[in-house]
């Protein structure tokens, strides 16, 4: 449930494009939190504006679903007038701003959808779906930097699952920073063990940086987990033939035949590259 989730979210970054003021900062949000908190409601009780405020919410949420994004803006802007420290209406009005851009020229909004964002995550630090919005805003304008600042800072505060660390991995690499994603790699092998897709995402991105020696280690490692499996033998032998290194599958096709004589497709890939030395 929780890839799918991410996947969702970040495919949503994608796809409804950049939103307002792409260089809206933390700070920007922490000014415009600080101000917030200042805010008052003079003459209504705070139970009052609190219950006001939530049918002003329903309202903006119901007219987003029915598509009527200005009647949505009025309503949740009144939310947050009533209750300036709602989360829940922060993001839902970061939502609103990223999804229709044109609000923020028609109402001549001045606190953008990253700013929004920003001062949910402030009001609910724990909430994971208040940063992956934000990350989502972050990618679809490719600031992947700012998009990965904002995973490393959800990190520290929601439990990592393999999930979660192989998409910060993905943004890593997105930025070509590899040896980060390595890193990532590495947590999540300390998290969950070895395994083929992991050794193989880690392969992929040694042989990014050009370390062919790293990416042969990888799948030693493999071997040594699961000897007698044949394929992670295969997989090996067919990464060095790849890079025209299959003579140095040669050994490690000897020891696996060595243990397992049985393993037929090593035989055969032993003997032609046997051959192959003697051209």
């Amino acid at each position: 449930m929780q890839q799918r989730l991410l996947r969702i979210v970040l495919l949503l970054g994608m796809l409804l494009g950049p939103v307002a003021a792409a260089h809206a900062h933390p700070k920007a949000a922490r000014r415009y939190l600080k101000q917030l908190k200042k805010s008052t409601q003079p003459n209504v009780s705070s139970a009052e504006a609190e219950r006001n405020a939530q049918n002003c919410f329903v309202n903006g949420v119901t007219a987003l679903l029915l598509n009527k994004p200005q009647q949505a803006y009025t309503a949740l802007k009144r939310a947050l007038q009533l209750a300036p420290l709602n989360a829940a209406i922060h993001f839902k009005m970061a939502q609103l701003l990223q999804q229709y851009p044109q609000l923020v020229q028609e109402n001549s909004v001045v606190v953008n959808a990253l700013t929004h964002i920003y001062v949910a995550i402030a009001l609910a630090p724990d909430n994971i779906f208040y940063y992956l919005n934000a990350v989502s805003m972050h990618t679809s304008q490719g600031n992947y930097r700012q998009a990965t600042q904002v995973y490393e800072q959800m990190l520290q505060r929601i439990p990592p699952t393999d999930d979660l660390l192989s998409q910060l991995a993905n943004l890593y690499i997105a930025q070509k920073d590899y040896r980060q994603a390595i890193r990532v790699y590495n947590q999540m092998e300390q998290r969950s063990g070895i395994n083929l897709m992991l050794v193989h995402q880690k392969q992929h991105t040694y042989l990014a940086m050009n370390d062919l020696d790293s990416a042969v280690e990888e799948g030693l490692k493999l071997i040594q987990a699961y000897p007698s499996i044949e394929v992670y033998v295969l997989r090996l032998v067919q990464l060095l033939m790849e890079n025209y290194q299959g003579y140095r599958a040669i050994p490690y096709l000897q020891d696996d035949l060595a243990a397992h004589p049985g393993h037929a497709q090593s035989q055969g890939y032993l003997a032609y590259l046997l051959l192959e030395q003697q051209d």
